[in-house]
């Protein structure tokens, strides 16, 4: 079987996404232990909590140390995201991959966004091929459901490792999806090339 040039870009990019999410997940379960010994288990404000923190350099490192991987985390699931709606014919798709990417990042419109960037993607690779095995939609509409509840206050937190774990999981299945849709074309299914035509 011959390897895709696909296969190995995007092995690296979900293991660095992994690896960035695995210590963003730490550093954040490190800094709500902390934040739990400094304030004795008290749940705190934000506005208060940020008042208090600016004295407690640890918890500073901790958020800092948190949040960085994070960032990072979220460049490379944007590049995965346009990696596979390059996979995804012009005319199985409304709008082009650099768009899907690029309106995730508008505030509050995002969150109408991430479901038409995700969940259309694996909708769009669903309607590809019959991929019933793994139901790309379903994985790619819980994601999105709890990357929204990230914002809600009080299971902010919980919703965001939860949303992120689901991401890595989708990303993954993704990630088979868009081999075997390599695969195809390679041998000699042009209606599945995509951008590469």
């Amino acid at each position: 079987m011959q390897k895709l040039p696909f296969t190995k870009d995007f092995n690296k990019l979900f293991i660095a996404y992994c690896s960035m999410l695995l210590l963003a997940i730490i550093a954040a379960v490190l800094t709500a232990v902390a934040e739990g010994l400094a304030f004795n288990g008290r749940i705190m404000l934000d506005i208060v909590f940020l008042r208090d923190m600016a004295n407690r350099p640890t918890l500073v490192f901790l958020g800092v140390f948190s949040l960085v991987p994070w960032l990072i985390s979220i460049v490379f699931f944007c590049m995965m995201l346009y990696r596979l709606w390059e996979l995804v014919p012009r005319q199985s798709r409304r709008y082009e991959p650099g768009h899907m990417v690029a309106f995730i990042f508008i505030p509050l419109f995002n969150l109408y966004w991430i479901f038409v960037a995700v969940l259309g993607c694996g909708k769009a690779y669903n309607k590809l091929f019959d991929y019933t095995k793994l139901n790309l939609g379903i994985w790619a509409l819980i994601y999105c459901i709890a990357q929204c509840f990230a914002w809600v206050g009080p299971i902010r937190d919980f919703a965001w490792m939860v949303a992120e774990l689901l991401c890595a999981i989708w990303l993954y299945q993704m990630k088979n999806a868009a081999i075997i849709l390599q695969q195809r074309v390679l041998n000699g299914k042009p209606e599945y090339l995509g951008e590469q035509q």
